[in-house]
This record gives structure tokens, sequence and C-alpha cells, in this order.
């Protein structure tokens, strides 16, 4: 019994190591919670079932930014891991249908981390208020009624030759082809030393 309760213990202090290293290469951590850090181009924010996230965003509709820039000033030029969890917020089409939508990720010297044209984002008949396989329902600004939601989590590398000097400068950029049912939303935003 004795032998088994110091296994356990070794267990659970081999748990808080391992968790406490993982957090310590975390060099940038955005969960919005606690409102938008000064490095984004945008603070407007969506609640999404109880979670702050970055949004939304809709390049084909002036009410809302059409895309996020994150600005990291005075990081060591060298590669690192970026995650995030993109929301999508309505039907996005994905490659082949007439209507489809992209979502790509940039760095500062224009060069392209991410670029996405495949969604998960289903619905049955063409009806937008019948959504399949979603995450929930949100209502945006843009939109008269509540959507099916989906989340992509994400996660890239970034090597150093995205840095301008000692900056690091990425930009988000959904292009959905519809003005009020189809919108983008940012949370989780981590970036890390690999």
């Amino acid at each position: 019994m004795r032998h088994s309760r110091v296994l356990f213990l070794a267990l659970c202090l081999l748990a808080l190591a391992v968790s406490a290293f993982a957090d310590a290469t975390a060099v940038v951590e955005h969960d919005f919670s606690k409102g938008v850090p000064a490095q984004w181009s945008t603070r407007q924010t969506l609640s999404i079932d109880g979670l702050t996230a970055l949004g939304p965003f809709n390049e084909k509709n002036s009410a809302v930014p059409g895309k996020a820039e994150l600005t990291l000033r005075g990081l060591p030029k060298r590669d690192y891991v970026l995650s995030f969890d993109l929301y999508l917020i309505g039907s996005w089409d994905s490659e082949g249908d007439k209507l489809a939508d992209t979502f790509t990720l940039y760095d500062g010297n224009n060069g392209i981390l991410l670029h996405m044209t495949e969604f998960p984002c289903a619905i049955e008949n063409n009806d937008e208020s019948r959504p399949v396989g979603h995450k929930g329902l949100v209502r945006t600004q843009l939109s008269e009624r509540e959507l099916g939601y989906w989340v992509v989590p994400v996660r890239i590398a970034v090597e150093s030759d995205s840095f301008t000097g000692e900056t690091l400068k990425l930009v988000f950029w959904g292009k959905p082809t519809a003005r009020r049912v189809e919108s983008w939303a940012l949370a989780n935003v981590r970036l890390e030393r690999p």
C-alpha cells in the first residue's frame, strides 16, 4: 500500500514538472478573457458559449474588421510554433464550390504560413439555420439569427525567415464569400519555442 502511494506521488510530481516545463516554453499566450493585448490590430471580441474570442471578422462587411494582425517586437529571431483555435461561423464553402472561401495566415514579409481551402462547415439543404456537426450556435452583429460554428485547432511552424529584424508580424485573413452568414474569430493564440 505504501509503495503505491509513493508511486502515485511520484507520478503527480512528474505531471506537475512536465506541465510547468510546457508552460515555460510559451512566449505569447492570448485567450482574450481579460481583454485584447496591444499587439493586436483590433480590440473587438465576441462571446461564444462563454469563451471570449477575437472577432468576428469578415472582409466583405464593413461593420467588422476584415483581418487581424499580431505584431510581436523584441523576440529573438528563431523558429517558433504557433497554435490557435479558428472559429468558423456559418457555412464556409470548401474548394471546388463556386462560392469557395479561404483562410490564410501571412507573415510580415507576405510569406504564406497557412492557406486553408477545406472547411468542416456543413448545412442541411442549403439552410443556414440547420448546421451539421457544429460545436454550437452563435449570433454575431452581422447575422440576424444564430448560426452554427465549428472550431479548427491549428498548429504550425513559424520559421525565423518570417521575422523582420526582431519583429514578427502575423496576419490572419479569412475570405468568406458571404457578407452576413459567414465570419470567423480566433481564440487561444499561443506562440512557443519548439
